[in-house]
């Protein structure tokens, strides 16, 4: 497997190969800041790292959830790299309070609301803990029973988000010995055709 090659196949068919986008390249961060501007929550649906079949299970019926309440989201993809060079993807889902409306305009969705989506979501997937963003507070670290465990420093996502990221590699790795350091967040690339874009955003994808 390539190192940076996207997983949009994984869970919708496409023709796009093109590589992993850096979170920090200016398309991606701009589109983040504009739809994370009225807060947001980064989830993981996948539990284990051992059982792809069932996290690509996973990840679609989260998709597919989405779409039904209709938030706009996010794939993003934690880099971890060990001392010897392997590396893995912790995939996640940042949900941004955001209401989406194929072809109409987006409307703010209800705080607490997403907050709630976020307890129901880690409790459904089994994560320990989940991220949450209000627009003008730090981002904070809750656990699945919906109370604070700690908040985050940084200015930049790949920044503040290092501790999530690093609290949901502890809870996929269980049964691993080697440690893993997070190495950056990255998006799907953007969409090759027509069809796919008309596709991600039906589904209520937010991509560069």
């Amino acid at each position: 497997m390539e190192k940076y090659r996207n997983f949009i196949n994984d869970y919708r068919d496409t023709f796009n190969n093109a590589p992993l986008v850096s979170i920090n390249d200016n398309m991606a961060k701009s589109v983040f800041d504009k739809y994370s501007a009225n807060g947001f929550i980064i989830v993981s649906p996948c539990e284990s790292c051992e059982d792809d079949e069932l996290n690509i299970e996973r990840i679609r019926e989260m998709i597919s959830l989405l779409k039904l309440l209709k938030y706009a989201y996010m794939p993003v993809y934690g880099l971890m790299e060990n001392s010897k060079g392997a590396y893995m993807y912790e995939k996640s889902f940042v949900i941004f309070n955001c209401i989406h409306h194929f072809n109409k305009n987006d409307e703010v969705g209800d705080l607490h609301k997403l907050f709630e989506f976020g307890v129901e979501l880690a409790e459904k997937y089994n994560q320990t803990t989940f991220m949450f963003q209000e627009p003008d507070g730090k981002p904070k670290i809750f656990k699945k029973d919906g109370t604070l465990e700690s908040e985050c420093d940084g200015v930049e996502f790949n920044d503040f988000t290092k501790k999530y990221w690093n609290d949901l590699h502890h809870n996929t790795m269980k049964c691993k010995d080697d440690e893993y350091a997070f190495m950056g967040c990255y998006v799907n690339p953007r969409p090759q055709s027509l069809s796919e874009r008309m596709s991600r955003d039906a589904h209520g994808e937010v991509f560069i």
